[in-house]
């Protein structure tokens, strides 16, 4: 999966795409831009090129909502957060990129196929969600699901919600890079791949924040859910053929 074809073509169409997607919707980027990442530099270099690209769609996208965002939802979040950063850096350190591959699998099963009314009931839990936010963020680099399921039952409406992710996600990405760096040092691929697919990237969001302008929630949920399920199903046939190389 590290051919030519999928980095010089199919790569920065998804980069685009997921950036479009985490502007218009909120949530996102790292869940398609993760998997394809990692497909294409391998796990360690791929979560780092995944960090520093989420550092640069969460901060565009805030500086351009920053008006319509609610950081009394975001602040509470903090302990937990940093607390669930720590547990997952920990985890980076034992677990083998196979695993992390199939973290991933899991991590995107889960959120294709659970059903939505059960997520929407789930928003009441702060300690809970704040980890398990800030775990995913340090092992696997997608802190957004757990924290989009809190702040949507926290919140009177999902455009409160999209904007109060932009900071979160910003705070989150900056301090589990920063962690990632100082353990595994800073990986030059994903440098050079973050440097080379950020404009890619910003443009993206700049797409998706006027397609959000014209498409109701719902279209853009079924978008983000099309995507999402097409990762899934890219990335667990990856996976499944390097776990039977592995065996």
């Amino acid at each position: 999966m590290q051919a030519p074809l999928f980095i010089d073509l199919l790569l920065p169409l998804v980069l685009f795409t997921a950036a479009l997607v985490q502007a218009a919707g909120g949530m996102g980027f790292g869940l398609i831009a993760g998997p394809g990442l990692v497909l294409a530099l391998g796990g360690a270099a791929g979560i780092q090129a995944t960090i520093m690209l989420n550092l640069i769609v969460a901060l565009v996208t805030w500086l351009a909502c920053h008006q319509e965002v609610r950081y009394a939802h975001v602040l509470p979040m903090v302990p937990g957060l940093l607390a669930g950063i720590g547990c997952g850096l920990g985890l980076s350190l034992v677990v083998p990129e196979l695993a992390i591959k199939i973290a991933l699998c899991i991590v995107l099963g889960w959120i294709c196929f659970i059903n939505t009314w059960v997520v929407q009931k789930a928003g009441s839990s702060l300690v809970k969600f704040s980890l398990l936010s800030g775990v995913m963020a340090g092992c696997l680099a997608i802190p957004g699901p757990a924290a989009s399921v809190y702040l949507r039952g926290i919140s009177q409406t999902a455009g409160a919600a999209r904007s109060a992710m932009m900071p979160l996600l910003f705070f989150t990405y900056a301090v589990a890079g920063v962690g990632v760096v100082a353990l595994h040092g800073l990986n030059e691929k994903a440098l050079e791949m973050s440097t080379s697919y950020g404009p890619i990237a910003t443009a993206g969001v700049f797409a998706g924040l006027w397609l959000s302008r014209w498409l109701s929630e719902r279209t853009l949920s079924r978008i983000t859910q099309g995507l999402l399920f097409g990762t899934f199903l890219t990335l667990t046939y990856a996976t499944t053929v390097e776990l039977f190389k592995f065996l």
